[in-house]
């Protein structure tokens, strides 16, 4: 009996205080439950059950038909979550019900699928391939995901029946993708040197990489190989030619 004394004298003494602060916007008030109106918008229900505090937490509802049943149902959700049973809790959940409000009408953030990044383009020259069936083999393999096309022109000897020069790599397609074939192509072997023996590419050189334009032609291959005639002015005129976009 002493407990429901002392429970039912500190759910008075709160209910005072709520009366005083809130003033005529105290809509209704018993011993156990109070009603008061918040920011002229809604009316919050406090229903205290037998034991509160102590023992048995507040119940929350909301009068608000203006509302949707929906938002309704998520004020009271949110209110809820701040009923107490061992402490005072009713002007702590009125001074909520404000910003409770204001979160459940809020309009819901648009969620929308992020933005792939632009396709890259990317000049690579290669000053010679010694061995260049395996090393055009290795590059094919490496853009994979890609649209590339490696152009080349023959030797100037008969002596080195298997040794392209003036080779420029064009690539278009994901940013990290070309990251990992430029990270191969110096680090793993991918030649043979004068003496047969595998080397690292050493002298490949990136001229561009940055973003496609629509200036820029769209390659629709994933690989393609394209020999050109021509010395090193040929070579040099078609490496500028791609460089500015015109890949074809």
């Amino acid at each position: 009996m002493a407990e429901l004394a002392d429970a039912q004298e500190r759910r008075t003494a709160e209910l005072d205080a709520i009366a005083a602060i809130y003033g005529d916007d105290v809509c209704s008030r018993s011993e156990n439950s109070i009603s008061v109106r918040v920011e002229g918008v809604f009316v919050v229900n406090v229903v205290l059950p037998d034991g509160y505090p102590g023992r048995a937490a507040p119940i929350v509802d909301i009068d608000a038909a203006q509302l949707p049943r929906s938002v309704r149902t998520d004020v009271v959700r949110r209110l809820s979550a701040f009923c107490c049973e061992t402490e005072e809790c009713v002007l702590t959940v009125l001074q909520e019900a404000g910003p409770c409000y204001a979160a459940a009408t809020e309009p819901a953030s648009v969620v929308t699928e992020p933005t792939a990044p632009p396709p890259m383009y990317c000049v690579i020259v290669i000053d010679h391939m010694n061995d260049a069936r395996p090393y055009a083999e290795r590059l094919k393999r490496w853009a994979g995901g890609l649209r590339a096309v490696l152009f080349s022109r023959p030797a100037p000897t008969a002596a080195a029946p298997s040794r392209r020069e003036g080779a420029a790599l064009v690539l278009q397609g994901d940013d990290a993708l070309i990251g990992g074939l430029l990270t191969s192509l110096r680090s793993e072997a991918v030649d043979r040197d004068r003496r047969g023996r595998p080397c690292k590419e050493r002298q490949a050189k990136v001229l561009r990489r940055s973003a496609m334009t629509p200036a820029d032609a769209e390659l629709v291959e994933a690989w393609h190989e394209v020999t050109y005639d021509g010395g090193r002015a040929a070579g040099d005129a078609l490496v500028e030619r791609c460089v500015g976009g015109d890949c074809r």
